[in-house]
């Protein structure tokens, strides 16, 4: 039986990143059980940021700390920091530009999510997500306006503040 602290979880961890600063399962799991098991979110955090700052090339750490901003932490401004810098990286999962768009329209970023979303609508040749940015776009408010040939030129329906 176990008070359920894991009081040797950090020392571990940071020895075993310390011997091999690249092996990243040992920031994501260790990440995943200081969070959910040792309930040590701050630790978490720490571990995965400096799992950011030696592999800053990857993109799993800088993913894994936005999920646990937006999920844990229930932090979206921070969330959306972090799935920015995971988008910028290769590899990335495709949702990584929806993710940052519901959370710019979470943290009350209405013209950032609109700009996102509609950018997300032009871009995409996927059908489920040009429908789920037609519905985030009709969630903040606007449209699609349709130009003369019948191609998208911009979202419609007022963009300014309080509209």
């Amino acid at each position: 039986k176990t008070d359920g602290r894991f009081p040797r979880l950090a020392p571990l961890l940071d020895l075993v990143v310390s011997l091999d600063p690249h092996f990243l399962d040992a920031y994501r799991t260790g990440a995943l059980f200081l969070s959910f098991f040792a309930k040590d979110l701050p630790g978490a955090i720490r571990l995965l940021e400096r799992g950011a700052r030696a592999n800053p090339d990857r993109w799993e750490m800088p993913h894994d700390l936005a999920r646990l901003y937006m999920i844990l932490a229930k932090d979206p401004v921070q969330a959306m920091a972090w799935f920015r810098r995971t988008g910028a990286l290769p590899g990335r999962p495709d949702y990584v530009p929806r993710m940052i768009a519901k959370l710019a329209s979470q943290a009350g970023q209405r013209e950032v999510a609109i700009e996102l979303w509609f950018r997300i609508y032009q871009e995409t040749d996927n059908a489920y997500t040009r429908e789920q940015a037609e519905r985030e776009l009709r969630a903040l408010g606007v449209g699609i306006r349709r130009g003369p040939s019948g191609g998208e030129t911009a979202p419609r329906g007022g963009t300014g503040a309080g509209r």
